[in-house]
Protein backbone atom coordinates (compact mmCIF):
# COMPACT_ATOMS: atom_id res chain seq x y z
CA UNK A 1 0.00 0.00 0.00
CA UNK A 2 0.92 3.58 -0.48
CA UNK A 3 1.32 6.08 2.24
CA UNK A 4 -1.49 8.59 3.48
CA UNK A 5 0.71 10.89 1.54
CA UNK A 6 1.00 9.29 -1.18
CA UNK A 7 -2.78 9.53 -1.38
CA UNK A 8 -3.01 12.96 -0.56
CA UNK A 9 -1.06 13.73 -3.21
CA UNK A 10 -2.73 12.04 -5.74
CA UNK A 11 -6.55 13.96 -4.78
CA UNK A 12 -4.79 17.37 -4.41
CA UNK A 13 -2.82 16.78 -8.12
CA UNK A 14 -6.55 15.95 -9.47
CA UNK A 15 -7.75 19.61 -7.95
CA UNK A 16 -5.03 21.02 -9.68
CA UNK A 17 -5.14 19.99 -13.03
CA UNK A 18 -8.78 21.78 -13.26
CA UNK A 19 -7.78 24.96 -15.05
CA UNK A 20 -10.04 26.98 -12.78
CA UNK A 21 -9.17 25.35 -9.58
CA UNK A 22 -12.55 25.00 -8.16
CA UNK A 23 -13.47 28.62 -9.75
CA UNK A 24 -16.99 27.46 -11.31
CA UNK A 25 -17.57 25.55 -8.10
CA UNK A 26 -18.00 28.60 -6.22
CA UNK A 27 -16.28 31.78 -5.91
CA UNK A 28 -15.64 31.93 -2.25
CA UNK A 29 -11.73 30.52 -1.57
CA UNK A 30 -13.25 28.72 0.98
CA UNK A 31 -15.62 26.81 -0.97
CA UNK A 32 -12.36 26.08 -3.36
CA UNK A 33 -10.41 25.00 -0.22
CA UNK A 34 -12.92 22.61 0.95
CA UNK A 35 -13.30 20.79 -2.47
CA UNK A 36 -9.84 20.55 -2.18
CA UNK A 37 -10.07 19.17 0.79
CA UNK A 38 -12.53 16.74 0.00
CA UNK A 39 -10.83 15.18 -3.26
CA UNK A 40 -7.91 14.41 -0.25
CA UNK A 41 -10.57 12.40 1.71
CA UNK A 42 -12.00 10.63 -1.36
CA UNK A 43 -8.39 9.60 -2.59
CA UNK A 44 -7.47 8.43 1.39
CA UNK A 45 -11.10 7.23 2.07
CA UNK A 46 -10.22 3.04 1.32
CA UNK A 47 -7.97 2.88 4.39
CA UNK A 48 -10.78 3.51 6.54
CA UNK A 49 -9.95 -0.09 7.30
CA UNK A 50 -7.26 0.59 9.13
CA UNK A 51 -9.64 3.20 11.47
CA UNK A 52 -13.03 1.27 11.68
CA UNK A 53 -12.80 -2.23 12.62
CA UNK A 54 -15.93 -3.47 10.89
CA UNK A 55 -13.99 -3.11 7.63
CA UNK A 56 -10.31 -4.79 8.68
CA UNK A 57 -9.42 -8.21 6.65
CA UNK A 58 -9.63 -9.84 9.82
CA UNK A 59 -13.29 -9.02 10.21
CA UNK A 60 -13.71 -9.69 6.48
CA UNK A 61 -12.06 -13.49 5.65
CA UNK A 62 -8.69 -11.92 4.97
CA UNK A 63 -10.23 -9.40 2.57
CA UNK A 64 -10.00 -5.53 2.42
CA UNK A 65 -13.23 -4.58 1.19
CA UNK A 66 -12.41 -0.78 1.06
CA UNK A 67 -9.52 -1.38 -1.62
CA UNK A 68 -12.32 -2.49 -4.25
CA UNK A 69 -13.58 -0.69 -7.01
CA UNK A 70 -16.85 -0.72 -5.35
CA UNK A 71 -15.55 0.17 -2.30
CA UNK A 72 -13.54 2.69 -3.58
CA UNK A 73 -16.35 4.13 -5.61
CA UNK A 74 -19.47 4.68 -2.76
CA UNK A 75 -18.26 7.99 -1.60
CA UNK A 76 -17.76 9.51 -4.85
CA UNK A 77 -20.81 8.45 -5.85
CA UNK A 78 -22.51 9.87 -2.87
CA UNK A 79 -20.94 13.17 -3.67
CA UNK A 80 -21.66 13.09 -7.22
CA UNK A 81 -25.25 12.48 -6.03
CA UNK A 82 -25.35 15.66 -3.85
CA UNK A 83 -23.57 17.72 -6.44
CA UNK A 84 -26.46 16.84 -8.63
CA UNK A 85 -28.30 18.45 -6.43
CA UNK A 86 -26.53 21.48 -6.11
CA UNK A 87 -24.63 22.53 -9.19
CA UNK A 88 -27.02 23.28 -11.87
CA UNK A 89 -24.45 23.48 -15.08
CA UNK A 90 -24.76 19.74 -16.24
CA UNK A 91 -20.99 20.20 -17.53
CA UNK A 92 -19.53 21.41 -14.66
CA UNK A 93 -21.88 19.04 -12.40
CA UNK A 94 -19.69 16.14 -15.02
CA UNK A 95 -16.26 17.63 -14.51
CA UNK A 96 -16.56 17.68 -10.78
CA UNK A 97 -18.25 14.08 -10.88
CA UNK A 98 -15.31 12.78 -13.27
CA UNK A 99 -12.61 14.56 -10.09
CA UNK A 100 -14.64 12.68 -7.71
CA UNK A 101 -14.48 9.41 -8.94
CA UNK A 102 -10.68 9.75 -10.21
CA UNK A 103 -10.09 10.48 -6.53
CA UNK A 104 -11.49 7.30 -5.39
CA UNK A 105 -10.16 5.11 -7.91
CA UNK A 106 -6.42 6.61 -7.23
CA UNK A 107 -5.85 5.33 -4.44
CA UNK A 108 -6.13 1.68 -6.19
CA UNK A 109 -3.69 2.70 -8.62
CA UNK A 110 -1.66 3.86 -6.25
CA UNK A 111 -1.99 0.57 -3.95
CA UNK A 112 -1.59 -1.95 -7.04
CA UNK A 113 1.78 -0.03 -8.71
CA UNK A 114 3.22 -1.33 -5.37
CA UNK A 115 3.28 -4.78 -6.23
CA UNK A 116 2.78 -6.16 -2.98
CA UNK A 117 -0.65 -5.85 -1.76
CA UNK A 118 -3.72 -8.28 -3.15
CA UNK A 119 -6.62 -6.09 -4.05
CA UNK A 120 -10.25 -7.58 -4.29
CA UNK A 121 -11.16 -5.10 -6.86
CA UNK A 122 -14.17 -7.25 -8.31
CA UNK A 123 -15.26 -7.40 -4.74
CA UNK A 124 -18.78 -8.31 -3.45
CA UNK A 125 -19.43 -10.01 -7.00
CA UNK A 126 -15.83 -12.11 -6.65
CA UNK A 127 -13.61 -12.94 -3.93
CA UNK A 128 -10.73 -13.21 -6.54
CA UNK A 129 -7.81 -10.79 -5.32
CA UNK A 130 -4.91 -9.48 -7.63
CA UNK A 131 -1.54 -7.92 -7.53
CA UNK A 132 1.20 -6.96 -9.64
CA UNK A 133 3.98 -8.99 -10.49
CA UNK A 134 5.93 -5.89 -10.24
CA UNK A 135 6.08 -2.55 -8.15
CA UNK A 136 7.13 1.08 -9.49
CA UNK A 137 6.09 2.28 -5.68
CA UNK A 138 7.74 1.36 -2.34
CA UNK A 139 5.52 -0.04 0.26
CA UNK A 140 4.27 2.53 3.12
CA UNK A 141 6.63 1.88 6.08
CA UNK A 142 5.83 1.55 9.54
CA UNK A 143 4.92 5.18 10.83
CA UNK A 144 7.88 5.26 13.66
CA UNK A 145 10.52 8.04 14.62
CA UNK A 146 13.15 5.31 14.40
CA UNK A 147 12.08 3.43 11.63
CA UNK A 148 14.60 4.10 8.37
CA UNK A 149 12.28 2.22 6.11
CA UNK A 150 9.34 4.71 6.84
CA UNK A 151 11.83 7.60 5.91
CA UNK A 152 13.42 5.56 3.42
CA UNK A 153 10.09 4.84 1.32
CA UNK A 154 8.24 8.08 2.06
CA UNK A 155 11.26 9.35 0.24
CA UNK A 156 11.16 7.13 -2.84
CA UNK A 157 7.13 7.68 -2.80
CA UNK A 158 7.44 11.19 -3.30
CA UNK A 159 10.37 10.92 -6.00
CA UNK A 160 7.78 9.00 -7.89
CA UNK A 161 4.60 10.78 -7.21
CA UNK A 162 5.68 14.59 -6.72
CA UNK A 163 7.48 15.11 -9.99
CA UNK A 164 5.02 12.69 -11.68
CA UNK A 165 2.68 14.99 -10.32
CA UNK A 166 4.27 18.51 -11.41
CA UNK A 167 4.78 17.09 -15.25
CA UNK A 168 1.20 16.42 -14.96
CA UNK A 169 -0.05 19.64 -14.29
CA UNK A 170 2.17 21.91 -16.09
CA UNK A 171 1.12 19.66 -19.42
CA UNK A 172 -2.69 20.52 -18.52
CA UNK A 173 -1.70 24.27 -17.70
CA UNK A 174 0.87 24.32 -20.80
CA UNK A 175 -0.98 27.67 -22.22
CA UNK A 176 -0.23 29.46 -19.29
CA UNK A 177 2.98 27.80 -18.32
CA UNK A 178 4.43 27.37 -21.90
CA UNK A 179 7.82 29.20 -20.08
CA UNK A 180 8.46 26.17 -17.80
CA UNK A 181 7.96 23.13 -20.45
CA UNK A 182 11.00 22.94 -20.55
CA UNK A 183 11.27 21.60 -16.91
CA UNK A 184 8.52 18.90 -17.76
CA UNK A 185 11.17 16.17 -19.38
CA UNK A 186 13.78 16.55 -16.63
CA UNK A 187 10.57 16.24 -14.12
CA UNK A 188 9.54 12.84 -15.97
CA UNK A 189 13.45 11.52 -16.00
CA UNK A 190 13.63 12.20 -11.83
CA UNK A 191 10.18 10.30 -11.71
CA UNK A 192 11.42 7.22 -13.87
CA UNK A 193 14.60 7.38 -11.83
CA UNK A 194 12.88 6.71 -8.70
CA UNK A 195 10.47 4.13 -10.33
CA UNK A 196 13.93 2.16 -11.42
CA UNK A 197 15.03 2.45 -7.93
CA UNK A 198 11.71 1.49 -6.30
CA UNK A 199 11.13 -1.37 -8.75
CA UNK A 200 14.68 -3.26 -7.39
CA UNK A 201 13.49 -3.16 -3.96
CA UNK A 202 13.19 -6.72 -2.30
CA UNK A 203 9.37 -7.13 -2.35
Amino acid sequence: MSSFIGHSLAGATIFCCDRQLGGDLSTKKRDRFLWLFWLIILACTPDLDYIIPFFRPSNNQGIRITHSLAGSLILPLLTSLMLFFIIKNRATLKKYSIQAFCAGLSHLLLDILVGVTVLPLLFPWSREVFKLSFGILPSAGKISLTNYYFYRNLYLELGVILPLAIALILWIWRKKSHKFLFLLPIFLLISFHFMFVSFHLPR
